[in-house]
């Protein structure tokens, strides 16, 4: 499953399993791939990928500015001599005016998860860079047959450091924020009323947010933004 360039994949279905396979004989392998974009796997997930060259494997990678939502996953990943990753997600960092800002990405499980790796080289379970993994209940990951390092969990940097919520140019408009705004469809109504002003939502409530982030996706809302 390969998700590019802001496009938006749903599979699957609450009582119903969906099964992914990908496997290479020589170059990289992922099960799930989102490049800033949205990807939701409902019900149960089972994805294994296999490299059996000196590349990686990853089960779901995460690329800046992407969302994968899954319910019971999982996951396999399995390099023979290259690093194997279960998830992994990737920060894409930029400099402006001197300051370097960060846009992680987020991988949310709302059930069960077991991820079992094995690399040649490295094996990592969770892999992140400034970006947020959330886990449901019944966690299990095992990282085992490296050469030189394994991690069950290994996330580098802080996802909010020195993050830029809007746009150099619009920092000067008026600032609406929303706390507790739910699903968000008193702000996105809002956002589309008033384009000049930027508007904020905040909510506790991960699934909730993940749900109100894709309005702004299907509308196209420049000035409308969510955080955690």
């Amino acid at each position: 499953v390969e998700a590019l360039n802001g496009s938006s994949i749903a599979l699957g279905s609450k009582d119903k399993t969906v099964s992914i396979a990908a496997t290479s004989q020589s170059d990289k392998a992922a099960g799930v791939l989102a490049d800033e974009s949205t990807v939701t796997i409902n019900g149960t997930s089972t994805i294994t990928a296999t490299s059996n060259g000196n590349a990686s494997a990853y089960g779901v990678r995460a690329n800046s500015g992407s969302e994968v939502t899954l319910g019971n996953a999982n996951v396999t990943a399995t390099s023979k001599e290259g690093n194997g990753f279960g998830f992994i997600l990737k920060d894409k960092a930029k400099t402006e005016n001197g300051k370097e800002y960060h846009n992680g990405a987020s991988i949310n499980v709302t059930g069960a998860t077991t991820i079992n790796v094995t690399g040649g080289n490295d094996s990592q379970g969770v892999y992140g860079e400034y970006s947020q993994v959330t886990f449901g209940d019944n966690v299990t990951i095992n990282a085992t047959g490296a050469k030189d390092y394994a991690y069950a969990v290994r996330m580098l940097g802080d996802r909010n450091t020195d993050t830029k919520i809007f746009d150099e140019n619009n920092l000067s408009r008026d600032l609406f924020v929303d706390l507790g705004t739910g699903k968000g469809d008193f702000i996105t109504q809002l956002a589309e009323k008033f384009p000049e002003i930027n508007f904020l939502g905040l909510e506790m409530e991960r699934e909730v947010i993940l749900k109100a982030a894709r309005k702004i996706q299907e509308k196209n809302l420049k000035s409308l933004h969510y955080k955690i």
